[in-house]
C-alpha cells in the first residue's frame, strides 16, 4: 500500500498540474461558501453583541405582562331591569331637586338633568353621559364581569416557574388635569376647557404616568441620584427623548465624531441626572374659572369701544402664569341679593355632588431614571437595512414615564399628592380599568410556553375562549423574540450550508471528475506498476483533501474581509443606536459584528462533506476501468 506522504507528493503534484481549473473550483466553491462564511460570522457577531448589551439592560429579562380586554357590553346598556332602575334613581333625584330648590328659594329646572335613558331607533337603552346611568353600569360590570386579581395571575405564572410578580397601577389626576408648564410657565391662550387639555395639556409620556415597582426600573435608574423625599418633587424615570429635551442634549447627529455617538448616553444620564420640570394641576372648577376669566376678558378687547357695553359685576382675571394660581378676583360688585342667591346655588350644587371648590397646585417632577426611547418615542421611519433590522428587534415597549413606587411612598407630602392623584381609571362605557400585572421567568422557554399557552385572544366579547383571563404579551424586553430570531437564523444557516454544501459538491464532482478523466492513461500506467485500487483512491482522496483546504482557505478569508467590511462601516452606528434602544450606558458595551460560533465550523465540514461526495462517483468509475483499454485509447 502506498504510504500516505506518497499519496501527499503525487496529490500535491497533480494540484499544480492544473493551475487554472484549480484556480476555477476554489474560486467558485470558495465565494458560495465565502458568502455563507461571511453571513455566519455577521450573525454570530450580532446575536453575540445583543447577549452582551442585553445583560446591562432590562432587555435581557424575561417579563410578559397580562391585562384584561375589554369586549362588547351594550348588552348592559339595553338590560330592561338596569334601564327601569336607572329611571327610578332619575325620578327620585328630580324630586328631591325640587324640594330642595323650593327650600333654598332658588330655581330649578328638570330639563337640566337629562333621562338616563335614550331611545335609539324604538330601543331604550342607558345613556353614555347620564353619571346615574353610569354608576349602575359599572356596579353591573363589576357584578358580571369582575375583575381579574393578582392572586389569579400568580396561581397561572407558578405553572411555568415565574419568579417574581409585579403590579403597575396608572397615577393618573382625580378630577381634571395636569399640564406641564413650559419653560415655567402655564399657558393659558384658550377659552375651551377641553382644548385647555388637549393643546397645551401634558405630553403623552406625562399622560401615561405609572406607579411602577422599583425592580421593573432598576435598569434605568441614574447611579448616586440626588433626589431626596424632603425636596417634594415627585421622582421620575423618564424616556431618553424627554430627558435630551429637559437639559437640551439631542442625539448626535450621524456625522458626528465616534467616540461623542458611543459616549451619548453616558453624557445624558450624566447631564439629566437631578433635572426637573414643573406642571400645574387645576381640576375641573379651577379650569373652568380661567375659561370663565378668558372669555370676559376676550369679551371687553371686542367691545372696548362700545359705549352700552356694561362689566360683569363679578370680574375674574387670569393669575401670573409662572405661579398655577387660582384665577384672580378683578371686582365683585354683586348686590347682597345676588351674593345671597349664589351661594343658595352654591350649597344646592354641593348637595347633589355637584360642586367642588376650584382647585390648583404645581408639581415638580425630578429625573431620577432614563429609560430607552419605545415606539411612540422612536423614529418611525422603515429600511430593510441590516442596522435598521437590528434595532427594529431591539425596539419595545417601555415605560415613558414611571414613578418608582418605593420612592413615592417615602414623600412627606404624599398625603398631598393623593387629594390629585389616583390609581383607578376609567375607561368610557366600560368602567374601572384593571391595573395590568407582570410575571418575571429565569427562561425564555418558560415565558414562552406561559405566553403562548395561557393568553387570551382579542375578541368581540373580551377574551376568547373564555376560559382565559389575560391578554399575555412580552413586555419591556424584546428578549424571547431575540431568542427565536437566533433560532430561526440558525436554522436557515444550516439549511443554507447544506444547500451551497450539494452545489459545491457538483462543481468539485465535475472538476475532480474531469481530473481522473483526465487522468486515466496515468491511472492505467500506476495500475499497471502495481497500485491498488485503494492506493489510487488514496492519492484522489488527497487530492480532494488538499483542494478542500485551499477552498475553506479562501472562503475563510473571503467571509473574514466581508465580516470587517460590515464591522468597520456600521459597528459605531449600531453600537450608539443599540445603546439608545436599550438604555446601555456602559462605554465598554461595544457591537460587533464579527463572532465565532460552532456554525463556522459547520461551514469547514460542509466543504469536506461536499468534496468527498462530489470525488466519489468519478473515482468509483475511473478505478473500475479496465487499464489495458485506457492506454490503448491514449
Amino acid at each position: 500500500m502506498i504510504r500516505p506522504l506518497d499519496a501527499l507528493r503525487l496529490a500535491s503534484t497533480k494540484l499544480r498540474t492544473r493551475k487554472i481549473r484549480t484556480g476555477f473550483t476554489v474560486a467558485i466553491a470558495g465565494l458560495l461558501f465565502g458568502l455563507v462564511m461571511a453571513v455566519t460570522l455577521i450573525s454570530d457577531g450580532v446575536f453575540q453583541s445583543l447577549d452582551r448589551m442585553m445583560q446591562q439592560s432590562m432587555t435581557g429579562r424575561y417579563i410578559i405582562s397580562g391585562t384584561q380586554p375589554y369586549g362588547d357590553t351594550s348588552h348592559i346598556y339595553r338590560d330592561k331591569e338596569l334601564i327601569l332602575q336607572a329611571q327610578a334613581a332619575h325620578k327620585l333625584l328630580v324630586a328631591e331637586k325640587k324640594a330642595e330648590a323650593k327650600r333654598l328659594g332658588i330655581e330649578y329646572n328638570p330639563a337640566s338633568d337629562p333621562s338616563p335613558v335614550e331611545t335609539y331607533d324604538g330601543e331604550q337603552s342607558l345613556s353614555y353621559t347620564s353619571p346615574i346611568a353610569q354608576k349602575i353600569i359599572d356596579e353591573a360590570l363589576l357584578k358580571t364581569s369582575p375583575a381579574p386579581t393578582l392572586a389569579e395571575f400568580q396561581q397561572l405564572g407558578s405553572k411555568y416557574h415565574a419568579t417574581k410578580y409585579y403590579q403597575v397601577e396608572p397615577l393618573v389626576a382625580k378630577d381634571g388635569s395636569v399640564v406641564e408648564m413650559k419653560e415655567g410657565k402655564e399657558e393659558l391662550a384658550t377659552t375651551d376647557n377641553s382644548k385647555i387639555r388637549n393643546q397645551n395639556g401634558a405630553p403623552a409620556d406625562l399622560q401615561e404616568m405609572s406607579l411602577v415597582p422599583s425592580p421593573l426600573l432598576s435598569s434605568f435608574m441614574l447611579p448616586n441620584y440626588a433626589w431626596k423625599p424632603e425636596s417634594g418633587h415627585i421622582p421620575v424615570v423618564v424616556s431618553q427623548k424627554r430627558a435630551s429635551q429637559l437639559v437640551n442634549f439631542p442625539a448626535p447627529k450621524k456625522e458626528a465624531p465616534a467616540a461623542e455617538r458611543l459616549s451619548y448616553i453616558s453624557e445624558l444620564r450624566k447631564k439629566a441626572s437631578g433635572a426637573t420640570f414643573t406642571a400645574c394641576y387645576r381640576n375641573t372648577a379651577s379650569h373652568s374659572e380661567i375659561a370663565q376669566a378668558l372669555v370676559t376678558a376676550k369679551e371687553m378687547t371686542a367691545k372696548k369701544n362700545d359705549a352700552t357695553y356694561q362689566k360683569p359685576a363679578y370680574l375674574l382675571g387670569v393669575p401670573d402664569p409662572s405661579t398655577c394660581g387660582p384665577a384672580v378676583v378683578v371686582q365683585d360688585k354683586r348686590t347682597a341679593s345676588e351674593k345671597s342667591y349664589t351661594d343658595k346655588l352654591q350649597q344646592f350644587d354641593t348637595k347633589f355632588g355637584l360642586y367642588t371648590p376650584p382647585a390648583q397646585q404645581k408639581i415638580t417632577y425630578e429625573v431620577v431614571g432614563i429609560a430607552p426611547n419605545g415606539w411612540a418615542d422612536s423614529d418611525q421611519s422603515f429600511s430593510m437595512g441590516i442596522k435598521d433590522i437590528i434595532m427594529s428587534l431591539l425596539m419595545t415597549q417601555s415605560f415613558r414615564f414611571a414613578v418608582p413606587q418605593d420612592l413615592y411612598v417615602s414623600l412627606p407630602n404624599k398625603s398631598n399628592l393623593d387629594t390629585i392623584f389616583t390609581t383607578t381609571t376609567s375607561s368610557t362605557n366600560m368602567g374601572p380599568m384593571p391595573a395590568p400585572f407582570y410575571a418575571e421567568f429565569d427562561s425564555a422557554l418558560d415565558a414562552r410556553a406561559f405566553a403562548k399557552e395561557e393568553s387570551c385572544q382579542y375578541g368581540v366579547s373580551g377574551c376568547e375562549p373564555k376560559t382565559k383571563r389575560f391578554y399575555l404579551m412580552p413586555f419591556g424586553s424584546n428578549s424571547i423574540g431575540l431568542d427565536e430570531a437566533k433560532k430561526a437564523t440558525t436554522k436557515v444557516l444550516l439549511w443554507t450550508i447544506a444547500a451551497v454544501g450539494a452545489l459545491a459538491a457538483i462543481i468539485a464532482g465535475l472538476t475532480i471528475g474531469r481530473t481522473i478523466a483526465d487522468g486515466r492513461r496515468e491511472t492505467a500506467v500506476f495500475r499497471a506498476i502495481g497500485f491498488k485500487r485503494l492506493d489510487i483512491s488514496q492519492i484522489y482522496t488527497t487530492y480532494t483533501l488538499l483542494l478542500c483546504v485551499r477552498i475553506i482557505i479562501f472562503s475563510q478569508v473571503f467571509g473574514l474581509v466581508a465580516a470587517l467590511a460590515v464591522h468597520h462601516f456600521l459597528w459605531v452606528d449600531t453600537t450608539s443606536e443599540a445603546s439608545l434602544a436599550l438604555g446601555v450606558y456602559s462605554d465598554s458595551a461595544t457591537f460587533s459584528y464579527i463572532g465565532i460560533s460552532p456554525t463556522a465550523l459547520y461551514v469547514g465540514l460542509a466543504i469536506f462533506a461536499a468534496g468527498l461526495l462530489g470525488m466519489m462517483i468519478p473515482l468509483a468509475r475511473n478505478v473500475r476501468r479496465n487499464p489495458i483499454a485506457d492506454m490503448r485509447d491514449e
